[in-house]
């Protein structure tokens, strides 16, 4: 595989890993916080309405499996086109971070479910912290991904620009 169809590749996982990474930052920013604001019943409505509906399970589908299959598509272009290993190594640290997001969500997921069923505000309270703890987690993977990423893509495109030696 050349450089340049490797250097796309990664390009595309680094575009990815971006979106994911500000849309975990967009939940725990605007999002999470709400809750104090709004009461854990009202919240809970708005997790049903969001989250739990079917656009919601195709996003975060998407979200999950989709970064996990793309920074695996960018290590294995980048180890064919025989990339600076730095580059291969972050990532491949990118994967692993993409791998950890989804054995994380199978933890937050049985909690997001419960909520459509419960209506007591103590018990979403206890639900919605510990899905909080977990959905910062995945931000903390999600954004190591993304930087991972941008860096592998730096690397390779300078060294993609610099002469060769002969």
């Amino acid at each position: 595989m050349s450089c340049k169809r490797a250097l796309s590749f990664i390009a595309v996982a680094t575009a990815f890993e971006g979106l994911r990474a500000g849309i975990g930052l967009l939940r725990l920013v605007l999002d999470l916080p709400a809750r104090g604001l709004l009461g854990a019943s009202a919240y809970a409505d708005f997790f049903r309405a969001t989250d739990l509906t079917s656009r919601g399970f195709a996003l975060y589908l998407t979200y999950g499996f989709g970064g996990a299959v793309m920074t695996a598509l960018a290590y294995a272009a980048a180890r064919r086109a025989g990339l600076p290993t730095a580059a291969r190594r972050l990532i491949a640290t990118s994967v692993v971070a993409s791998i950890a997001i989804l054995v994380m969500t199978t933890q937050a997921v049985p909690l997001g479910l419960s909520v459509r069923t419960e209506t007591n505000p103590v018990a979403l309270n206890q639900i919605f912290n510990r899905f909080e703890l977990w959905t910062v987690l995945r931000l903390c993977c999600g954004i190591a991904s993304f930087l991972c990423m941008i860096t592998a893509l730096t690397i390779v495109a300078t060294s993609a620009t610099r002469p060769q030696p002969q």
